[in-house]
């Protein structure tokens, strides 16, 4: 197996500076060789992805299909979960491929979906993720007009449209003011948009022939339970259950929203007395989303672009993620 980590230099304040050396260390401890790359910008780490499958394509051509696993890849993405997106993007489809993940970003929020690995430390130690087991993981693929363009890509975690992007967007401008942690920056950004109050004017078609069409104040589409540092807005979702989890929150008060939103941020939200006129909570293998002013904010693993309508489907079993040791 080839071990290639792939870094985002500037992701988490820079803390991937100082990875290199720790991805060398871990190395020589183990004995594993290991292959370092640096982004040099947007989208460059699916691009390299891209280019390092296409030159072992013709070795593959020449092995059987025993000796085919000598090919396999693991590609550690070292950012955050844009990062993670982008390689598993660029590896989507290619067989003897696994993805892994070094946490350095503000949200980190497709490990917390397990458990049982919790402790960020662990994630960050170089030679338990070189000695990780692999695992079935479903994505979300995604089709529709994007930036622009016709595309279809893929999603690991959750998609957040409204109140949840709006957050987003703003954390991005104010997490690397001085003393400015992630959480606390979501936070502040959480309260100064809840000020503003924007949500979205959507067409929502449910796989099970119902919908929504009208104001709300967010909506989410998830494989993964996490978003924003850990709010667990999709309390049911599991990434190897062949499902698509959505929660629509009706256009509520300030006063309604901040109600559940302590709810909302634990995950304990479904069990509120008062949820069938809070939210729809759906669990289904498709939906479509129309915006009802030609454009929306759409928020993907941490990254916002503006999209048209857009169609989302779950892929079961279609991500071999490594988890550490």
């Amino acid at each position: 197996m080839r071990h290639i980590f792939i870094i985002n230099p500037v992701s988490g304040r820079g803390r991937g500076k100082n990875l290199h050396k720790d991805i060398l260390s871990a190395s020589e401890k183990t004995g594993i060789p290991v292959e370092i790359y640096h982004t040099k910008g947007e989208n460059d780490a699916e691009g390299y992805v891209r280019e390092i499958l296409a030159q072992r394509e013709p070795l593959e051509q020449m092995l059987s299909p025993e000796e085919k696993d000598t090919l396999t890849f693991r590609f550690y993405a070292c950012g955050g979960d844009g990062s993670l997106n982008e390689v598993i993007n660029g590896a989507f489809g290619q067989p003897y491929v696994e993805v892994g993940c070094i946490p350095l970003g503000t949200g980190n929020d497709f490990i917390k979906n397990f458990p049982e690995k919790k402790d960020l430390k662990n994630w960050k130690n170089i030679e338990n993720q070189l000695l990780g087991r692999a695992k079935d993981c479903d994505l979300i693929r995604y089709s529709g007009t994007i930036d622009g363009k016709t595309d279809t890509r893929y999603c690991a975690n959750m998609f957040n449209i409204g109140f949840d992007s709006n957050v987003v967007d703003m954390t991005e401008k104010i997490k690397n003011l001085p003393l400015m942690p992630g959480p606390l920056a979501y936070m502040i950004s959480v309260f100064i948009v809840l000020i503003k109050k924007k949500g979205a004017d959507l067409e929502v078609l449910f796989e099970d022939g119902s919908g929504y069409n009208g104001k709300l104040l967010l909506f989410a589409i998830g494989n993964g339970c996490f978003c924003g540092g850990g709010i667990k807005g999709l309390a049911k979702a599991s990434i190897n259950d062949g499902l698509l989890d959505h929660i629509l929150v009706y256009d509520l008060t300030r006063i309604r929203f901040m109600s559940m939103f302590t709810k909302y941020w634990k995950g304990t939200h479904l069990d509120h007395k008062k949820a069938k006129d809070l939210f729809i909570y759906k669990q289904s293998k498709s939906l479509t989303v129309i915006p009802n002013n030609g454009i929306m904010r759409l928020c993907t693993d941490g990254e916002i672009k503006d999209a048209e309508k857009v169609f989302f489907e779950i892929v079961p079993s279609s991500l071999r993620f490594s988890v550490p040791f």
